[in-house]
Parts: structure tokens; C-alpha cells; sequence
């Protein structure tokens, strides 16, 4: 299944919902999938824990914010919010509670196979060799649903700290 036709089938067309609750270096490791996805015409929308609120705010490739709490009641709430909302969801996170979210935020889900709960996704991305960078492994799912990813890769920081905006140089074909 590729994403063309996954915002086809759905009337919330364009509108993705990208989960990586926490680990500030995953959540940083992200947006340049989301950038991606951005770029393909996509309204992109990210979840992240409430540690971490604020650090992906504020990119212009990041529609919204969405922050989850700590407290069961206000993920519960936050869930509730979120669901129906979206035409596809993208687990970056690869938890149950993870899973779990996406499913109910959009009834298409692109997660990697192999993660404990990815029965829930309608697209499974396969696992990549041991030896990509992160950033690599999370455009995997950019190319498994149907959207090419140039070269070089900007991996993009906080907007207000132009020291980590830093290219990474494309991958030698092996």
C-alpha cells in the first residue's frame, strides 16, 4: 500500500500523524522524515511526550504540536482527541501504547514489521540493514509509502539553534 493511495481512500486527505513520544535524540532523528513528508504535499502533525514539549514547535514542516501527558486520564483525553482525525499515522515509536494511538487516530498505520503490536499497521515498513543511521531507517518509510527521498538529507535541529542544522552526506550505493 503507498500513501497516495492511503490519503485517496480517506477523507482526511494530506492530514499525518507521526508518534515518537520520547528520547530526545529519536524525536530529533525524526524530522527529517517529517520534513519529507512535508514536502510531498502532507499536513504533518507529531506526538510527543510532555518532557519533550516544544521541541519539534516551531519547524515549518511541523503543522502541530501534540503532547502527551503523563497521567492515564490525559492520555485517555489526548487519544479521544486525536481519534478519526487523521488519513494515516506513522509509529515511529514502535511501543503498544504507540500502536495503540495510531490505530485510533487514522485507519491507515505504517509502522516497521517485526514491532511487538504491528499486526495493528495496515502498512508495515521492513526492517532495515543494522548498519543505517537512524535518519536512514526512518526515511524507509517515506520509500514504503511511495515517496522519493533526495539527497542530501538535512538533518534539522531546534530552528533557534543553526549549529545542529548540519548535512549528512548521501550513502555510497553498496
Amino acid at each position: 500500500a503507498c500513501l497516495s493511495a492511503a490519503m485517496n481512500e480517506n477523507p482526511g486527505r494530506g492530514r499525518l500523524l507521526l508518534i515518537r513520544f520520547r528520547s530526545l535524540g529519536d524525536i530529533l532523528l525524526s524530522l527529517p522524515l517529517a520534513r519529507v513528508l512535508a514536502e510531498a504535499g502532507h499536513s504533518v502533525e507529531m506526538v510527543v511526550d510532555e518532557a519533550y514539549a516544544g521541541l519539534v514547535r516551531g519547524h515549518d514542516f511541523i503543522a502541530r504540536e501534540h503532547v502527551r501527558p503523563r497521567g492515564w486520564r490525559g492520555r485517555a483525553s489526548l487519544m479521544a482527541g486525536l481519534a478519526g482525525k487523521f488519513s494515516l499515522a506513522v509509529d515511529l515509536h514502535g511501543s503498544p501504547a504507540a500502536a495503540f494511538l495510531a490505530r485510533v487516530a487514522a485507519p491507515r498505520v505504517a509502522g516497521f514489521a517485526g514491532k511487538r503490536l504491528a499486526g495493528l499497521y495496515n502498512i508495515k515498513v521492513p526492517p532495515a540493514p543494522g548498519n543505517l543511521h537512524t535518519i536512514e531507517v526512518n526515511l524507509s518509510v517515506a520509500t514504503a509509502l511511495g515517496i522519493p527521498v533526495s539527497r542530501p538529507i538535512r538533518l534539522l535541529g531546534p530552528p533557534a539553534d543553526p549549529e545542529l542544522n548540519r548535512v549528512i552526506p548521501s550513502r555510497p550505493a553498496a
